[in-house]
């Protein structure tokens, strides 16, 4: 069986879920191959690479003329990851490109946002896995002639473990992605994940929609494989992707000792090179405060920045959201963080039900405070709520919650904010942080013009900030974007050109052949 897998964006790293789904059908007798649209400068590359691995013997393949189609024609399944709203976004309009070259290919699409996808039957999606995909994902694809099949499967803790290394062998290496900056030094990332799923039930995080409180623990022994082998492949950082680290602190410590033991300050891998491996991670403010000693721990063993959903600074909409602190635990999580040289890269959700008119403002002039103005992305200051099918706040009896109908477009429930002007100044929010990005304008840069905007809104001047607490030494993501955000319209531009291929003389030998997939 000839099997695509295509990952189109997550968060400039490459694809971890794409791995595991192709570990798990490189088992078997098929010819596979992967694409990673976010690579746009490489796609070319990565089309011609799988054209070859999915071809049948004989057929004559020209560099550098071929089209997306050229591969979709080829697979007899495509396997598309979608974990996040941008991938999901852009997903749809892969599928609908597919299907208009090849109608007889069966299409899976597995993660967080697979469900979502799945409610838009006119898509043509055969299949859906969100939560534990893996095993689903598999006996699907093994039954030889996949057909039509809804799967929304979680696994606890302590059931069906299942040993699996990621297979990254087709994928482009981490070199390939974008960067991260360590305290002025630029570091080639690998990304991996600990465990999967979440304890915590924050009622706007598509999370607990899926695993409904509940984790799956990844085998030490085989993160640490993997991990191994981003190293090899030229990882000088390990982000780890866990919705939260420390979900299960002692599972997750061993692997950090792991980690330094192997390759952190001290080790014969430092010696070597001359520089240990660093690390970020995902936690909760609530696990950053109880659990000190053990931050104190990863500060000593590499870690140099924590990303944490602080979402507001508005303790309503905290409460409202369930998220488990309050702005004044915001604030000591950083000072603590900070305090032990570890970059707080803190993600917001400015625009809900329950956004006042000065929260944007008083989110800008916390970031300026803490000297986060060059480590929080600009389009965080636009981002707003999305309410998802499965989403927890369906349930929510709010006045101030008002939901409207399904838009598939949008793959959310509409709702409006009471006070119109704040839905308009999230708009301009979001199209001016878009612009920042697109324009490659500085963080720093962008941040000052969106605080103009939300001072401008609640009729003040933005007075000047002297910062609290700010690092010497930070760290950031190159990376702009972030998860809940819109695809920008330049991420769409490779997926939305004319169809038709520019190698006709591919096109001709691919329908020559009785045994290819039928268009």
């Amino acid at each position: 069986m000839n099997i695509l897998v295509v990952s189109s964006y997550e968060l400039g790293h490459q694809s971890q879920a794409a791995a595991e789904i192709l570990s798990l059908v490189s088992r078997a007798d098929n010819r596979v191959a992967s694409l990673d649209i976010s690579l746009t400068d490489h796609l070319q590359r990565q089309i011609s690479q799988a054209t070859r691995s999915l071809a049948p013997e004989g057929i004559e393949i020209s560099e550098g003329a071929l089209e997306l189609e050229d591969v979709f024609v080829l697979a007899d399944v495509i396997a598309f990851s979608v974990p996040m709203l941008t991938a999901a976004s852009m997903t749809r309009q892969l599928i609908e490109r597919a299907r208009l070259v090849n109608r007889s290919n069966k299409i899976c699409v597995f993660g967080l946002y697979a469900s979502v996808l799945a409610q838009e039957p006119e898509i043509g999606i055969d299949a859906f896995f969100a939560g534990e995909f893996h095993r689903p994902v598999a006996e699907w694809l093994s039954s030889g002639t996949p057909g039509p099949q809804a799967v929304s499967q979680t696994t606890a803790i302590a059931k069906n473990r299942q040993a699996l290394v990621p297979d990254r062998s087709t994928l482009l290496p981490p070199t390939y992605y974008p960067p991260i900056e360590v305290r002025g030094a630029s570091k080639t990332v690998g990304y991996t994940e600990a465990t999967r799923g979440c304890r915590h039930s924050c009622l706007h995080c598509p999370v607990p929609a899926v695993y409904h409180g509940r984790i799956r623990v990844n085998e030490g022994s085989d993160v640490l494989t993997d991990i191994t082998h981003l190293v090899e492949s030229g990882a000088q950082h390990i982000t780890f992707g866990d919705p939260d680290f420390l979900n299960a602190p002692a599972h997750s410590k061993k692997i950090v000792d792991s980690l330094h033991s192997r390759f952190g300050t001290g080790s014969d891998y430092e010696q070597l090179t001359g520089a240990s491996v660093t690390f970020d991670a995902t936690i909760k403010i609530e696990h950053i405060l109880n659990h000190q000693d053990l931050i104190k721990e990863f500060a000593d063993k590499g870690c140099v920045m924590i990303t944490s959903a602080v979402e507001s600074l508005n303790d309503n909409v905290l409460l409202k959201l369930v998220k488990g602190h309050t702005k004044d635990e915001v604030i000591m999580a950083t000072e603590f963080l900070h305090g032990l040289g570890i970059t707080m890269h803190p993600s917001f959700l400015p625009f809900n039900p329950w956004t006042e008119s000065q929260d944007l403002a008083e989110i800008l002039d916390f970031c300026l405070e803490f000297g986060l103005e060059d480590v929080v992305e600009p389009v965080q200051f636009g981002i707003r709520l999305l309410i998802p099918p499965g989403s927890l706040l369906l349930e929510l009896q709010d006045p101030n919650l008002i939901i409207k109908a399904y838009d598939g477009g949008q793959m959310g429930y509409l709702w409006n904010h009471v006070d119109p002007s704040i839905d308009d100044l999230a708009k301009i929010v979001a199209t001016s942080a878009e612009l920042a990005t697109m324009n490659k304008l500085a963080n720093v840069e962008a941040l000052r013009e969106i605080r103009q905007l939300a001072y401008q809104f609640i009729g003040k001047e933005p007075a000047e900030i002297e910062p609290k607490s700010r690092l010497a030494l930070q760290t950031k993501l190159t990376e702009p974007w972030f998860c809940c955000a819109e695809p920008r319209s330049d991420q769409l531009v490779s997926i939305r050109r004319p169809f038709g291929s520019k190698n006709q003389a591919f096109q001709a030998s691919i329908e020559s052949l009785s045994d290819c997939p039928t268009r």
